[in-house]
Order: structure tokens, then sequence, then C-alpha cells
């Protein structure tokens, strides 16, 4: 693995302040701590570079030597235009093709497309029927909420889908339930995990959190972000949050002072001033941790 090079990062730090709402300072710090380091400067110095601690077992893997990102770019070389005028159903703009065609592939991990390269490397060339099932397998990848919609379409049963979702440029999990009605989606967040880097560098193999004064700002940011896609994908959302790195979002309502940390409390501030207040809706007994329905600050409806 290595480090992103001085226009991989510049176009990251602008992706965090135009999607997420990120100052562009913040987002700089938020890469630096992306990639095991206090401050931008200190990353900035070994931009482009091989990755100089180890990094144990994780999904991360944004930027990799020979990775699929180069692959995907090949690909679009010769078949973007195809890939374009697919027939069925638009992909979402923040979708893994999505984001490919609008050429920001630098936004997606090297890892998880290496997952789609590896099956297809001995395929020469492609028909319109190949390029189609190419599409379905991108946007099953689990880098956003198309992932959910493909799972959606293919099972069409009354239980939630559940998905496991990692958006390597913003080093977020998110694992939520999703239930379908019609147009609409309720979402339960389950856990909203925000790493402050892949792997620490003393090599712990541990994943760090963060406890920066700017936490609340992104994960606000990322709810409305996640919101967003699900609007493009066609369907009209109401988002529930029940955990956030670890701390029950509705135990820090009710007992503020009994709380895991200070900035899992303000994380659950920063929630209650969106417009957030207790859901006592059932989700079924395999998911019944209460939550947070969040409601006009993101435009939503609970």
């Amino acid at each position: 693995m290595r480090y992103p090079t001085a226009f991989e990062s510049k176009k990251l730090a602008q992706y965090l302040s135009r999607e997420i709402g990120l100052a562009h300072g913040v987002a700089l710090q938020m890469l630096a701590q992306m990639y095991c380091f206090g401050e931008w400067p200190e990353l900035k110095r070994c931009l482009g570079q091989k990755l100089d601690h180890p990094r144990g077992d994780t999904t991360y893997g944004l930027f990799e030597d020979n990775g699929g990102q180069q692959w995907l770019s090949d690909l679009l070389a010769r078949y973007g235009e195809d890939l374009r005028r697919l027939p069925g159903s638009p992909w979402g703009a923040q979708s893994p093709l999505g984001l490919a065609l609008a050429s920001k592939a630098y936004l997606l991990s090297d890892r998880a497309l290496a997952v789609v390269a590896n099956r297809e490397r001995r395929c020469k060339r492609y028909s319109a029927r190949e390029l189609t099932r190419l599409a379905q397998w991108l946007n099953v990848l689990p880098l956003s909420f198309e992932h959910v919609r493909q799972r959606h379409l293919q099972d069409t049963g009354p239980a939630p889908v559940r998905a496991h979702l990692y958006y390597p440029a913003l080093n977020i999990n998110l694992l939520a339930y999703h239930r379908f009605t019609g147009d609409r989606v309720e979402v339960l967040v389950a856990q909203l995990e925000v790493r402050s880097d892949a792997v620490p560098r003393s090599g712990s193999g541990q994943h760090g959190k963060v406890a920066a004064s700017w936490k609340p700002d992104l994960v606000c940011g990322f709810l409305r972000f996640y919101a967003r896609q699900i609007r493009e994908s066609g369907y009209e959302p109401s988002l529930a949050v029940s955990c956030v790195d670890g701390a029950k979002v509705v135990a820090e309502v009710s007992d503020p002072v009994s709380g895991s940390d200070c900035s899992s409390r303000r994380v659950t501030e920063a929630l209650v001033a969106m417009g957030g207040t207790v859901s006592a809706q059932s989700w079924g007994p395999t998911v019944g941790a209460p939550a947070l329905c969040l409601g006009e600050g993101l435009g939503l409806d609970c």
C-alpha cells in the first residue's frame, strides 16, 4: 500500500469539504489521521510513498500499487461510453460506477476494486450483456447505498436489508438496516464507526477512533450525505441512529453524565440539534436497539 499523491490528497480534501461540509483545513487533518499521522504536514512529507508501517488485517486499501483503480481506469478508456449507454436503472452519482464514470475512481478502494478485477482480467472483450454484468458487479461492492438497492431488488421479502458498508474516502464503517416500503426507505444505523486511522503506527492492529472537535460535524455531515445517496436512487429516506463509535446515543440523551466520553456526548448533542428525538419504533426482535430518529435537521420524516 501507499500514501496518496499530492493530486489524490487534494481531491480527497475537496470531496470531504464538498460532500460532508468540513472546512478544508479539517479535511486535511482528517486525511492525516486516516494514515496514522497527527497533523497534515506529517502526511504531506510522505505523499506518494509506500507506507512505512505494518497495516494488519484491514479493508482500508484506498491506494495500492497495481491495484483495482488502474484496472478500472484501463477498462473505462475502452468501454466508458458503452457503460454510460447501458439500459436499465440509472446508477447513482455516488455508486462505484457513477464515481468511476465521473473520473472519481480515486474515491474507491483499490482493494475492493481488485475483487472485481481479479474476476475480470481474463476477459479481453465485452459485449453489452457482459458490460451489464460487470456494472452490477461493481455496484454491488459494499461501498455505497447502491449495494443496498441491488440486494433489495434481488430479494423483495419483508425483512430489512442488513448491510455493512465502508466508505474508504471518509474512513467510515456503517452497519445499517434498511426497510423498503414502496418508494420509502427507513434506515436504522445500528453502528457508525469513525476511524481516526486504519491501523495505528504502533502496529497493534486496533483501529483508532476520532476524538477531535470536528467529529460531530463529520458524523452529521455523513448522515446527510447518506440520505442524499438514497434520494439519488429514487427513494425518500428516514434515518434513525442507535450507536456511534460504540456509544449508544439514546443513553447519552437520557443520562449524559454517564456517557462514554466527551466526544460521544458532543456527537449526541449535534444529532439532537439536527432534530433527533428518541424513537419507539420497533424493528423486530432481532433489531431492537433504541434509536434517535432524525427529523427536520435532515429534512426527513420519521
